[in-house]
């Protein structure tokens, strides 16, 4: 077995862990700008649903793909220099999105704007796991991505108040996350560090890293599909749910409210799980809990959207659509083939997988809507992938403490 040992004792690891909050903030805030406007969006650009799906497909695919890229960069520079440039990324490009009256340009600055997230994020997950030890892991990732789920509630729910007190569209919107994505590149660049190894490396942690290994891993392949079955449900309802809720005759105020809510209820189903998966020194329970609650949600969402069921959906969906994700994100870590040098590269390598799929499952469900009319296909699409949570819940390799 390789060991690492980091100097995850430093009280400054917490320093370490609040920037890593407020980037993961960041990365979500501007990602999830787009469904509160997307109605505006269509009228300004004059595109169908199909051609509108892309503002949100291609953020997902180019920031799924570019974690492998932020993977391997790893292995060459170190996270500072490359999540500093991930940030100044998503600044222009936010700002370019609120700028331009093309879309094209639109979609290329999305585009663009997936890049710095996705070299971004994967810089996070490695710097949490190296500032802090195993038994801390799980509940660190836990906060961090409250970081994200708190950027998803802000960003749909904070633009069309937020336009409207601006006296603006939705570029105005688009123009203040740019800014505030400035302020947070410059709160980087004053207090983050890398953290200074304990101990040499062995021989073995010398070598660098060789995807074919992780490749030939069965573990990559099970927590990879555990992955996908979360983020192709979540980037369907993400995308796609204003819109299905105003078109099952909720008013905009409560379609609204319901879909702040599904981000919202990961706060709590987030810091929930990883403090369980702490105490109980498992993790796959939580995968089969998760993977059931959300194939229940979504299909709520797809036959009852116009009953008070859908206050239920919300509230298990946006639970157990986070409950597992931070306990997920550490196993790599406790791979004695990975250890927390090389979960960069490992959650890079899956995300690239996964992320074919990001950008496709929100195009498809917006091409069932307009063959069909309505979302009932798309959102029981979404729980036939989420089904995919049972896989690690069942076969995933995990060290119980």
């Amino acid at each position: 077995m390789v060991h690492l040992t980091l100097n995850n004792t430093s009280q400054y690891r917490w320093v370490i862990l609040g920037v890593v909050w407020i980037i993961a903030f960041t990365c979500a805030l501007t990602t999830f700008v787009c469904p509160p406007h997307m109605d505006e969006m269509i009228q300004t650009f004059g595109i169908s649903i199909t051609e509108a799906s892309m503002f949100m497909s291609l953020i997902n695919l180019s920031t799924l793909s570019f974690n492998f890229v932020g993977g391997i960069l790893l292995g060459k520079t170190g996270a500072r220099k490359i999540m500093g440039t991930g940030l100044a990324v998503i600044a222009v490009s936010q700002i370019i999105s609120g700028l331009t009256g093309s879309y094209i340009v639109e979609v290329s600055a999305r585009l663009v704007l997936g890049m710095g997230i996705g070299v971004t994020m994967i810089c996070m997950m490695q710097s949490v796991s190296e500032w802090f030890s195993l038994r801390e892991l799980s509940t660190a990732f836990s906060i961090q991505v409250t970081g994200w789920v708190t950027g998803n509630v802000v960003g749909l729910a904070a633009p069309i108040p937020l336009s409207k007190a601006l006296g603006t569209d939705w570029r105005g919107t688009f123009l203040a996350f740019g800014a505030f994505a400035l302020v947070v590149n410059l709160i980087f660049w004053v207090f983050f560090r890398e953290p200074k190894a304990t101990q040499e490396y062995t021989s073995r942690q010398g070598e660098g890293i060789k995807l074919g290994e992780i490749l030939r891993l069965k573990d990559f392949w099970i927590l990879s599909l555990g992955f996908m079955g979360q983020i192709l449900g979540m980037s369907i309802a993400m995308t796609w749910l204003p819109k299905s809720l105003a078109e099952a005759g909720w008013t905009a105020s409560s379609a609204a409210l319901l879909t702040t809510i599904f981000p919202l209820m990961g706060l709590p189903g987030n810091l929930a799980g990883g403090l369980i998966a702490n105490k109980l020194g498992r993790k796959k329970p939580l995968f089969l809990i998760s993977g059931v609650f959300l194939m229940i949600s979504y299909v709520i969402l797809a036959l009852a959207a116009q009953s008070i069921l859908v206050w239920v959906a919300m509230i298990l969906g946006g639970w157990f659509n986070f409950f597992f994700v931070g306990p997920l994100l550490a196993m790599p870590s406790e791979l004695p083939e990975i250890g927390p040098r090389k979960s960069g590269i490992f959650l890079g390598l899956s995300n690239l997988i996964t992320g074919s799929g990001g950008f496709f499952a929100p195009l498809l469900a917006g091409i069932m809507r307009e063959s069909t009319g309505s979302f009932v296909s798309s959102f029981l699409f979404a729980g036939l992938l989420s089904a995919l949570l049972l896989i690690p819940g069942f076969v995933a390799r995990e060290q119980r403490r």
